[in-house]
C-alpha cells in the first residue's frame, strides 16, 4: 500500500464522518485490494458504509458500494440490486 494511504489509515477511523473523507475511505480500500488484502478492503468499505448510513449520506453509500463491487465482481449485479432495494425500502419506511 502506498505510504500516503498507510499514514491516512492510521487515524481515519478516529475522525468524525464528513463527505470529504469518502474518497479517502475508497482510496484506502482500493489500495488494500491492490495489495491483495481483501479482508482489509472489506473492512474499509464496511466502515464507510456504517458511517455513511449513520449520517444518512446516500451518495457515499452508492460511491462506496460501486467501488466495493469493483473489488468483488462475482455476484455484483445481485448484491447491487439487493442494496438498491434495501435503500428504497428504508426511504419508503421513513415517509
Amino acid at each position: 500500500m502506498p505510504e500516503f494511504a498507510r499514514r491516512s489509515a492510521r487515524f481515519l477511523e478516529q475522525l468524525p464522518y464528513s463527505e470529504e473523507l469518502v474518497r479517502v475511505f475508497v482510496s484506502i480500500g482500493w489500495a488494500e485490494g491492490n495489495d491483495g488484502n481483501m479482508e482489509a478492503t472489506e473492512h474499509w468499505y464496511a466502515l464507510l458504509e456504517r458511517k455513511a448510513k449513520a449520517n444518512h449520506d446516500l451518495n457515499a453509500l452508492i460511491i462506496g458500494r460501486t467501488f466495493y463491487l469493483g473489488e468483488f465482481p462475482e455476484g455484483a449485479a445481485i448484491r447491487f440490486e439487493s442494496f438498491y432495494l434495501q435503500q428504497k425500502n428504508e426511504r419508503a419506511a421513513r415517509k
